[in-house]
C-alpha cells in the first residue's frame, strides 16, 4: 500500500487514533482515525536554523553566487520549548479536494490524476482556509509551521548538509529532484524518511512556513506582510536547494506549483 495514502486503514505501531496522550519519544506517529492523516511527534529540544558557514563556502561547494546564500548565515540556535505533531506527509491533493472540493493544481502530461501526491498551485491565505476549514471540520487545531519548526523537524535530529550525511550523490534515494524528478510531483512517501519518519522533506513539493520573511535567518515570530519563508525544495531543484538550511521567499498572493504545506497539528 503507498504510505502516502488517504486512508490507512489501520492504526498499528502509531499512538492510537484521535486521543492520544502527550508522546515522549522522537518519531512517535500519530494517525487521525477519519481522515487518515499521520503526525510525527518532534520533541522539546534545540533546533539548528541556516548556514554554519557564510555563503561563499556554500558557493564553492554547491556552485552559484554567495549573495544566492546570504539569508542562510549565521546558523542560529532556537529553543523548541513544546513539542509539536507535524504532518508526516505533504498534504495530498486527495486530502485538499475533501476539505476544499477544488483541484488549483496543473497535471503534468502524462501523469493523470495523483490523488497521492502533494497539493502544489495555492497561495498562502488559500493554504489558511484549507487549514481553518480542516480544523472546523475535525474538531481538532491544525496551524502552518514556523519555520524554525520546519528546519527542526526536516533535520530530524541531524546537524549535517542533509538528514542522510554529506554525500549529495545519494539525494535520489531520499527525494524527487532535478535528476529524478521529470518535472512533476509525485506520490508521497515513496522515498526514504528522516530519522524521525517524515517524508519529502527533501524535493517533491517545496513548503510554505508561516514565517514572515527577513533579511537574516531564524525569525520565529510571525508577522504579516508581502512575503513568506519557503522551504525544502522540489521536483526542479538542484542538490544547492535541497539543503536543510535553504531558504527562500515567495509573495503571499501568488500561487506557485512548486509549493505546497505540511501542516502541524495541535495538542
Amino acid at each position: 500500500m503507498n504510505k502516502g495514502a488517504l486512508h490507512l486503514g489501520v492504526c498499528a505501531v502509531v499512538v492510537m487514533c484521535s486521543v492520544v496522550a502527550r508522546a515522549e519519544e522522537a518519531g512517535a506517529v500519530r494517525v487521525l482515525e477519519e481522515s487518515g492523516m499521520e503526525f510525527v511527534w518532534c520533541p522539546p529540544g534545540e533546533a539548528l536554523v541556516g548556514s554554519p558557514v557564510p555563503g561563499a563556502e556554500i558557493a564553492k561547494t554547491f556552485g552559484g553566487h554567495e549573495s544566492w546564500y546570504g539569508a542562510e548565515y549565521p546558523q542560529r540556535v532556537k529553543k523548541i520549548d513544546s513539542g509539536f505533531w507535524m504532518g508526516r506527509f505533504e498534504v495530498t491533493r486527495g486530502q485538499w479536494k475533501a476539505v476544499m472540493g477544488t483541484t488549483p493544481w496543473i497535471i503534468a502530461k502524462g501523469q493523470g490524476e495523483c490523488d497521492t501526491c502533494p497539493a502544489t498551485g495555492m497561495n498562502y491565505q488559500a493554504w489558511e482556509t484549507f487549514v481553518e476549514k480542516l480544523s472546523a471540520s475535525t474538531g481538532l487545531e491544525f496551524r502552518i509551521p514556523t519555520e524554525v519548526e520546519w528546519e527542526y523537524a526536516s533535520r530530524g535530529g541531524t546537524t549535517d548538509t542533509f538528514y542522510f550525511g554529506e554525500d549529495s550523490t545519494l539525494l535520489s534515494d531520499y527525494g524527487w529532484w532535478r535528476i529524478n524528478g521529470e518535472s512533476m510531483v509525485h506520490p508521497v512517501g515513496e522515498k526514504k524518511p528522516n530519522n524521525w519518519g517524515l517524508f519529502d522533506v527533501i524535493g517533491n513539493a517545496a513548503e510554505w512556513t508561516s514565517t514572515a520573511h527577513e533579511a537574516k535567518v531564524a525569525s520565529d515570530q510571525v508577522k504579516l506582510g508581502a512575503f513568506r519563508v519557503v522551504r525544502g525544495g522540489n521536483v526542479a531543484s538542484t542538490a544547492a536547494t535541497l539543503r536543510h538550511a535553504w531558504r527562500i521567499s515567495q509573495r503571499e498572493v501568488m500561487p506557485n506549483q512548486a509549493v505546497g504545506l505540511r501542516v502541524v497539528l495541535v495538542e
